[in-house]
């Protein structure tokens, strides 16, 4: 089961990257050691805008690790959507770090299985039989799938949808929000930090599945329709 951790991840490079953007501008400096003490500097020094934009206007040519790439990015999109929780953003992040991690390190017939509909139907059987962390596992494991792949790729959702008779992104969507909601009422739940973040993606899965597909299109640019924004989505 993944972890809302992508800010432990980061390495000697993304802070580095943070101190030397920052280092720029003398009003904004900051000294790495208050990145490496304090949790609350790091946090905010991440919102900032310089650093942002720095990573958006020399993406291809930073050397930054995934973790900090994609929670930058989606800090800034969650924020201008009135989502301002970190834990989330996160978590959210690192579903896009492991998910992105198998489906560029996937032989062609396992990145096939990464976006196949029985995928998801066996998971579901394996639930019927599945113990209580099993059975959380599995259900935290298939909603971050169904987030990854309505939220990075909803044109390959489509094409499937409409050639192959491939489930639509309303499946996806309510697959999803169902599992997060299921997973964050397991009694298990309560013994990790997940609970809270799951309930949150349950309640909305719709807005940042939507989310996800702005960056996609916008900033990843694996959509030919990059000039559609969140709220022209399907």
């Amino acid at each position: 089961m993944l972890k809302a951790d992508c800010r432990a991840q980061f390495t000697a490079d993304d802070f580095h990257f943070v101190v030397r953007t920052l280092s720029r501008s003398k009003a904004d400096a900051v000294p790495l050691s208050d990145l490496l003490a304090d949790e609350d500097t790091r946090d905010c020094v991440l919102d900032h805008e310089l650093v942002y934009r720095e990573v958006m206007e020399n993406g291809g040519c930073i050397n930054v690790s995934p973790a900090f790439y994609f929670y930058v990015l989606l800090r800034r999109a969650f924020m201008r959507a009135g989502i301002d929780n970190r834990e989330l953003t996160d978590y959210t992040a690192a579903v896009l770090v492991e998910f992105g991690r198998r489906a560029v390190s996937a032989k062609e017939g396992e990145a096939a299985t990464l976006f196949a509909y029985p995928y998801i139907s066996d998971l579901m059987i394996m639930l019927k039989d599945a113990g209580p962390w099993e059975r959380l596992m599995i259900r935290a494991h298939i909603a971050d799938y169904a987030l990854f792949v309505s939220g990075i790729f909803p044109d390959r959702v489509r094409a499937q949808n409409r050639h192959r008779g491939g489930p639509d992104l309303r499946f996806y969507e309510e697959i999803g929000q169902s599992n997060y909601d299921a997973a964050s009422k397991e009694r298990l739940v309560d013994e990790t930090e997940h609970k809270l973040v799951f309930r949150r993606l349950g309640e909305q899965f719709h807005d940042v599945r939507r989310l996800l597909n702005h960056v996609a299109d916008n900033v990843l640019h694996l959509s030919p329709h990059p000039h559609l924004l969140p709220a022209q989505a399907a």
